[in-house]
């Protein structure tokens, strides 16, 4: 290995004698934040050497982004790198924005994974591993190159193998305008479309120039770098992962550390457990086990993207375009990209199109402790989450607009009640006016979706600097009474469906309570409770046909789903014969987010296996399946067998022996099926009642667009 290795730093790139080129892999966790390190450099070397050198002061700590330019000098073209960093490396400012063009120019990025303070042991430092790929240098030139070509002959040409790029970015970061205005821009001539949208404006605001020439050269000199990065990244999709917050870090990475004397160190979170057994962030012996987050990076690097995530991973691992990561509508393009952001609203309106900050006073209000939430008070108080506790007083008299701005909930829309209290956790948006209705603004906001305002890794935020130029139609008074007069009939149909299926839910426990039966344990109705297994090789052994292995995401309450059924071989299924699938079997998930949830499995799904989160419930000659699967999913039981899942130490789990002890009601065989055929009478109206207000979302939006395009 020495041989192979030696004297390799000598080597120099003929074409960019700055560059090596000659390593295949590399990976790197850096040193953070060394204060003054500069002073330790040779300084000619260092001049020579690294292009943000000259961004450094004496006092910088900056040096992780040394290590970003030293990996793109180092990687041949191609190569591939996971670096780990602090996640102010996607969103600082100063040294940071020309690392982030360092890594937009020279990688592809393949995949950004968040890691919160309780990743790294007594550090308290957010980070993000960043997986990336070298491209070869001439890239980003090329594609300079061919934009200085079209802004001079004004036709959209292929580049870097994106039809119609100028096209593609106006339609992304101007929305109304055409390819045919943008081009009056581009002849420094902008006509009257170009000069009334708020992006023109907020450039003749913020960029200082003698007259108007310099100020048409600056902005085009802007747009130029914007459409090079818009270019560069437009045919990227990566994997995004984020391990949560605080207890469901713990779950997704599996460990913990502890400070206790005599305990200190990592610990997996189930103490009978080895961390690679509990952790999702890998499989040890698999790159491709389905379960595992390391599946969807490592087939990242193979190009293969928008793979089916199973359920225990579906609020931690994502697919991005790495263009909706970027801001580019703002005049400080400083390329931050956000592991938040959501792909821009296009506002379309026959109405004016203005923004928050023109038609509303924008606030955060003052934040009271959790102490005084707690305390007795008559008031309401509305945060993040909606109504989070009682206060002695209240700080709005009328109805408001609250929008979540931090944490998981952020950019949900509540709207207080009289007489409460908004904490700080909310940002408040009040109509300047009456030419605005509160009742029109909260369903438009609600509608369009505050994704695209979202900001921060670790902790996602609404700023008011972000939501003000948030764009908002302004249709005539009696156009936006008819809007909230519809929106509202069909609220009140919504209401009205919840409480008739909460009554209909409360008459199942009534048709089970009322057999008078004695509780029994499961374990004495039934012939079997057991949970499969993963076979080796996770995904990657799975075929296209044979043996059905039913996992989690294809159980609920009310049948199966076949998106994301796997399958396997007979020679792989013989060694689960032991939780051998037969028709009537209930299969119940034990852990994660769909915990609780079951069926009867169904004959298409036959022969078939379960894997290690699902259950099969058989029962004996003293229960009906049907029965059996009705009691487990009522309201009344299935919080029970809920609150037992959340009692698990680590992450939401049941175990077989809970299961056994579960008890339930067993009256006679022949008053089962009385109770099931009630049952399924009202259950048949709740599924009526169901689709009714899954339909109402649809409904509301279509409301909108009759009134508003």
């Amino acid at each position: 290995m020495e041989k192979e290795y030696k004297d390799l730093l000598k080597e120099v790139d003929k074409t960019y004698p700055q560059d090596n080129k000659q390593f295949d892999v590399i990976i790197s966790n850096p040193p953070y934040s060394v204060s003054a390190f500069k002073g330790l450099m040779d300084e000619e070397k260092a001049k020579v050497g690294f292009d943000l050198y000259n961004r450094l002061t004496d006092q910088s700590s900056e040096i992780e982004c040394l290590f970003i330019e030293r990996t793109k000098q180092l990687l041949k073209d191609g190569g591939v790198a996971g670096i780990i960093l602090p996640s102010s490396i996607l969103s600082n400012t100063g040294i940071y924005t020309q690392t982030r063009e360092i890594l937009l120019k020279h990688f592809e990025i393949l995949g950004i994974a968040e890691f919160g303070s309780n990743t790294f042991m007594a550090t308290g430092t957010n980070t993000v591993t960043l997986f990336l790929r070298r491209r070869n240098n001439a890239d980003a030139y090329n594609i300079e190159e061919a934009i200085k070509k079209c802004f001079v002959s004004l036709q959209d040409l292929t580049i870097n193998g994106v039809e119609t790029p100028i096209t593609k970015y106006v339609a992304h970061v101007w929305d109304t305008i055409s390819f045919e205005d943008y081009k009056t821009l581009l002849q420094k001539s902008p006509n009257t479309n170009i000069e009334q949208h708020e992006i023109y404006k907020e450039y003749t605001k913020k960029i200082k120039a003698k007259n108007e020439t310099e100020l048409r050269n600056n902005i085009l000199a802007i747009e130029q770098n914007k459409l090079l990065y818009f270019i560069l990244a437009y045919p990227q999709k990566l994997v995004l992962v984020k391990t949560g917050e605080k207890n469901e870090e713990k779950r997704f990475l599996g460990y913990e550390f502890s400070n206790r004397r005599g305990s200190e160190g990592i610990h997996p979170i189930q103490r009978s457990k080895s961390i690679d057994e509990c952790t999702q962030l890998y499989d040890a012996e698999s790159f491709t086990n389905p379960e595992k987050t390391s599946t969807y990076i490592y087939k990242a690097f193979l190009g293969e993207y928008d793979l089916d995530l199973p359920e225990n991973l579906d609020k931690n691992v994502s697919y991005q375009n790495l263009v909706d990561m970027l801001t580019f509508d703002r005049v400080d393009f400083e390329k931050n990209i956000s592991l938040s952001a959501k792909k821009k609203v296009a506002i379309e309106s026959k109405w004016e199109i203005t923004t928050l900050d023109k038609t509303c006073i924008i606030y955060q209000p003052k934040t009271i402790t959790s102490q005084e939430i707690q305390g007795e008070g008559d008031y309401k108080v509305f945060g993040a989450n909606g109504v989070i506790g009682y206060y002695s007083e209240y700080n709005h008299e009328e109805p408001e607009i609250a929008i979540a701005c931090r944490g998981a909930t952020c950019g949900t829309v509540n709207f207080t009640e009289p007489k409460s209290w908004i904490t700080g956790n909310a940002m408040v948006v009040k109509p300047k006016s009456e030419n605005l209705l509160k009742g029109f603004l909260k369903n438009y906001i609600t509608y369009t979706d505050l994704k695209s305002v979202i900001t921060g890794t670790a902790q996602p935020q609404i700023t008011r600097n972000n939501l003000a130029p948030y764009p908002i139609p302004l249709p005539p008074l009696d156009i936006q009474q008819k809007i909230v007069s519809e929106i509202e009939a069909l609220e009140k149909q919504e209401l009205k469906a919840v409480e008739e299926i909460e009554k209909l839910r409360q008459a199942i426990g009534n048709t089970i309570n009322n057999s008078k039966a004695t509780l029994t344990k499961l374990e004495d109705i039934t012939t079997k409770i057991g949970s499969g297994a993963t076979p080796k090789g996770g995904e990657g052994s799975y075929q296209s046909s044979g043996i059905s292995l039913i996992r989690s995401q294809n159980i609920y309450d009310y049948g199966m789903i076949e998106k994301g059924l796997a399958f396997i071989s007979e020679e792989q299924a013989r060694k689960l014969d032991n939780v051998t699938v037969e028709k009537n079997d209930i299969l119940f998930n034990i852990t994660g987010a769909s915990i609780a949830r079951c069926c009867i499995v169904e004959d298409q799904y036959l022969p078939a296996r379960v894997n290690q989160h699902v259950s099969i419930i058989r029962t004996n000659d003293k229960a009906l399946p049907k029965y059996v699967h009705a009691i487990l999913v009522s309201y009344e039981y299935k919080e029970k067998l809920l609150e037992i899942g959340n009692g698990a130490t680590s992450r939401q789990a049941i175990t077989k022996s809970q299961l056994e002890e579960f008890k339930i009601p067993l009256p006679t065989i022949s008053e089962q099926k009385k109770i099931v055929a009630e049952i399924e009478k009202i259950e048949s109206k709740i599924v009526e009642l169901e689709t009714r207000i899954t339909d109402i979302p649809s409904q509301k939006e279509a409301i909108l667009n009759k009134y508003l395009k």
